[in-house]
């Protein structure tokens, strides 16, 4: 006898979750468009914003419109504000002219 393998089954999360996962909508968003019924999952209209949906398995509807995942945007993982290559300890020295001598910000500041 063979013992059979489970498949690994895809979690089940609340259908507004998933919605601001996709990056839809906020989940405050998306609750309340479950309830105002513009909401279909597999076909059927849900007006539960808990309605359990496996995302990537069951077809989600907004208004008609067949969900799919937002292009996600790349985050910068540095501290903003600081270049490349510095510490936060170090800091720029900040003079009237520059190390060449030549005009400066503050001299279009004070302009």
């Amino acid at each position: 006898m063979t013992a059979s393998t489970p498949k690994p089954q895809t979690p089940r999360h609340g259908v507004a979750r998933v919605i601001s996962k996709l990056g839809l909508g906020s989940r405050t968003q998306a609750t309340q468009w479950v309830r105002d019924g513009r909401v279909r999952v597999n076909q059927q209209v849900v007006r539960d914003a808990e309605y359990p949906v496996r995302q990537g398995v069951d077809r989600i509807e907004i208004e008609g419109r067949e969900s799919s995942a937002a292009p996600r945007i790349a985050r910068n993982t540095r501290c903003a504000g600081w270049p490349p290559g510095r510490r936060r300890g170090h800091r720029r020295s900040v003079s009237d002219r520059g190390a060449s001598g030549h005009s400066s910000v503050w001299d279009r500041l004070r302009a």
